[in-house]
């Protein structure tokens, strides 16, 4: 009987190991539920400013629009900048 009883504290033994084990794993496990709730609501405030950044980010065809504003408006520049002195001298001949 004595080996029965010593194998029996050995079961209870290991049980009680399994048994503390699954707890440290159920409270492991309501950890990780907390942490991905957080990383639920990381990514999902993540992906509104990915689209507020896309919404406000210029496109090929915006950039394209401004290089043609800016060509004609410096095309205009250059093309006053020659009309001026002619334009003065003119002037300086009515007065």
């Amino acid at each position: 009987m004595s080996d029965e009883s010593h194998s029996q504290d050995g079961m209870e033994k290991r049980v009680a190991n399994l048994e503390a084990n699954v707890a440290s794993m159920m409270l492991d496990v309501s950890v990780m539920k907390t942490d991905v709730a957080v990383l639920r609501t990381d990514v999902a405030v993540m992906k509104l400013d990915v689209e507020v950044v896309k919404s406000t980010c210029a496109t090929k065809g915006d950039v394209s629009e401004m290089k043609s504003s800016i060509i004609m408006w410096l095309t205009a520049v250059v093309f006053v900048s020659q009309l001026i002195p002619d334009v003065i001298s003119a002037s300086r001949s009515l007065f």
